[in-house]
């Protein structure tokens, strides 16, 4: 239990010290807003920070969950992501079936599947215009967040990946 309130409290500390910070001016913060900002933060900054235990960026510890079979990049589920060597079993000809295995028992552990690029792409997003911050002493409320947060907002949204969240539309009747 310990381990994992660490955990948490360690993703929270960034949260609160860089990304509300950034929040902090804003006056009419949505959830829509919220969700759309921090989805970029961590895109563009969290994840390609380096972490002071691992000494490693999370971006680059997630690439270290797929493996390439014939060109073709495979994810490997999260409960096997730790493993340092992985056993796969698959027919040149047939990579729809492709299996992670033990390699003592040769037990078929996972299916393993593609990644799908195309559709992690596919993901329309409206690129955010850059506004002009009135000039205002540093920690002055202006009313807009940090010009970084905007900045990392309108990079993301021109890679077009999909948020990590699906959107509920906001005129959608509640059931």
């Amino acid at each position: 239990m310990t381990s994992s309130n660490g955990k948490q409290e360690a993703l929270w500390a960034p949260v609160e010290g860089r990304l509300l910070a950034m929040l902090d001016g804003v006056e009419t913060l949505t959830l829509g807003l919220l969700n759309e900002a921090t989805c970029a933060w961590m895109e563009g900054e969290y994840n390609r920070t380096v972490h002071a235990e691992t000494r490693r960026k999370p971006v680059d510890r997630y690439v270290d969950g797929t493996v390439s079979l014939e060109g073709i990049r495979f994810e490997i589920p999260n409960r096997f992501r730790h493993l340092g060597t992985l056993t796969v079993r698959y027919a040149r000809w047939n990579l729809g079936s492709v299996h992670l295995v033990d390699p003592r028992t040769d037990t078929v552990l996972a299916p393993i599947y593609p990644i799908d690029k195309a559709r992690n792409a596919d993901g329309q997003r409206r690129v955010l215009e850059p506004d002009v911050l009135a000039a205002a002493p540093p920690g002055t409320p202006t009313g807009e967040m940090a010009p970084l947060l905007r900045k990392l907002m309108t990079e993301y949204a021109a890679t077009g990946i999909s948020p990590g969240y699906l959107p509920k539309p906001e005129n959608e009747e509640q059931v």
